[in-house]
């Protein structure tokens, strides 16, 4: 219980920077998505075979749950209130 509770002070030093950790938050995806999508070139070999490097299944996993917990985080301001209200009504 006291770990928990100071992790929750310094969430409440940092409630300022919402905007500005969501605005970093935000970019560092973009900025994976884009890696992530666009195309390498083919490594050939002497022989002159060449193949395309394969992108990793972990990585578009991963991507899309940074974007949808980033969606839920922007988000969290429009349906805090109904699930506060939702929450003291089932006491």
């Amino acid at each position: 219980l006291g770990a928990s509770a100071g992790v929750f002070t310094v969430l409440g030093v940092l409630a300022p920077l919402r905007v500005p950790l969501m605005a970093a938050s935000v970019l560092a995806v973009v900025v994976g998505w884009f890696f992530y999508a666009r195309r390498r070139q083919a490594a050939c070999g002497t022989d002159g075979s060449c193949t395309a490097p394969r992108r990793s299944p972990a990585v578009m996993v991963l991507l899309s749950l940074a974007t949808i917990l980033i969606a839920a985080a922007a988000a969290g301001g429009y349906f805090e209130p109904t699930l506060i209200k939702m929450l003291r009504s089932a006491r």
